[in-house]
């Protein structure tokens, strides 16, 4: 199974979304401070049930899933933003 494929089944897994899986780095932290408060939240909670679930070594059943609808990327334009932001203003100082 392919990297990727892991990630997706300890996404369903967990109900976390492809999202929710990104390292944290300084631009993925400046990406989640122009998220929407309710998505930030809900990011939160997902993120939250998922250790708390992994700590009692428990799996959601496979009815609760999220499904490819529900797991819409949230963050990704974000990062590509700060990322695009940060090379132009490096480049700027040259």
């Amino acid at each position: 199974m392919a990297f990727n494929g892991l990630l997706k089944r300890a996404a369903e897994t967990y109900r976390l979304h492809y999202d929710d899986l990104i390292k944290d780095s300084p631009d993925v932290n400046a990406a989640l401070t122009r998220l929407a408060p309710e998505t930030l939240q809900s990011r939160n909670r997902r993120l939250k049930i998922a250790f708390d679930l992994s700590m009692k070594g428990k799996r959601l059943p496979r009815e609760s899933w999220p499904t490819e609808q529900e797991d819409q990327p949230y963050l990704r334009k974000h990062i590509d933003d700060v990322i695009r932001e940060r090379k132009e203003r490096a480049a700027f100082r040259k």
